[in-house]
């Protein structure tokens, strides 16, 4: 049901928070992690058959999720308005880290995530 999905949501949004508080509650670890939440894919534009929101509508909104970045290597407040695809998210982890991808990856890294 929504209100389960939505239960589901809040939830994780709690634990994130604990996550968070825990990181920046920690000297080392406060100046050393970053954050990246970021979904696999988006949801149907409308409610399905058991009135739920599931992944397989072929809508424009399968293509559109958020991605939030947050630690000691981002800008605070900053939003980037351009297309931004989740295949650019792990060359873009790869560059926090200090690795240089393979040849053979594909997608971005997105510097506006960089300070």
């Amino acid at each position: 049901s929504f209100n389960a999905y939505v239960e589901v949501l809040r939830r994780n949004d709690e634990e994130l928070g604990k996550l968070w508080d825990t990181i920046r509650a920690d000297d080392e670890l406060r100046e050393t992690t970053t954050v990246i939440v970021l979904p696999e894919f988006g949801r149907d534009a409308n409610l399905n058959e058991r009135n739920g929101l599931d992944h397989g509508d072929g809508s424009d909104d399968m293509l559109s999720v958020f991605l939030i970045a947050a630690g000691p290597d981002q800008p605070r407040d900053k939003v980037v308005n351009r297309e931004i695809r989740t295949i650019d998210a792990c060359p873009t982890v790869l560059r926090l880290l200090g690795v240089k991808p393979p040849p053979s990856a594909r997608g971005r890294v997105i510097r506006e995530l960089h300070a």
